[in-house]
């Protein structure tokens, strides 16, 4: 009985090693500046980053189901591109350097959620 159950562990831990595939990358995320970011104008439209002078922009897509939150102060508010577009707008005037985060799918280069953090 005790040799069954050691070669049932052993094939059950060389088995587990097959049912868990490479790891991949679902979402990938840039911690950056809102003045390295030119935001889309519309739900369906392309959001621009460059993250340094020289460098190449980097598109991405953004569509109805991107998320657009505003960080003040630690808590999250849901916004409508409208009113992200109008925080922006009053972050740029009243910060240098408004910090924002652009989360994305990397096989699809699809924006998930932007947030804007401020105060």
């Amino acid at each position: 009985m005790t040799k069954f159950k050691w070669i049932f562990v052993i094939t059950a831990l060389a088995v587990s090693g097959l049912a868990f595939g490479a790891l991949e990358r679902i979402e990938d995320g840039m911690e950056l500046t809102l003045d390295q970011v030119r935001l889309p104008a519309h739900t369906a439209d392309q959001l621009t980053v460059n993250g340094c002078d020289g460098c190449d922009q980097f598109v991405l897509k953004v569509d109805a189901a991107t998320r657009y939150i505003h960080r003040v102060g630690g808590h999250d508010q849901a916004l409508t591109h409208p009113a992200f577009q109008r925080a922006a707008r009053a972050a740029k005037r009243t910060l240098d350097e408004t910090p924002i985060i652009v989360f994305y799918k990397p096989a699809t280069r699809t924006v998930t959620r932007v947030i804007l953090i401020t105060g």
